[in-house]
């Protein structure tokens, strides 16, 4: 997970980021680590929550 500006208000939210990939499961670049504003937040991206959950529930369907 690293933190950037969210995709709809810009405040800065935690984006899941799969391994070896610039982009988030938003489509979003943030930067590599998440610095010191780790501490600055403790909401989540909404997009990649759904993407991720999407993920989970196509996996176990196998």
């Amino acid at each position: 997970m690293h933190i950037g500006p969210g995709t709809a208000d810009g405040e800065l939210v935690w984006h899941l980021v799969p391994p070896h990939d610039a982009k988030t499961l938003c489509g979003a670049r943030v930067s590599a680590s998440p610095g010191d504003a780790a501490n600055s937040t403790d909401r989540h991206c909404a997009p990649c929550m759904v993407r991720f959950q999407q993920t989970m529930e196509a996996a176990s369907a196998k």
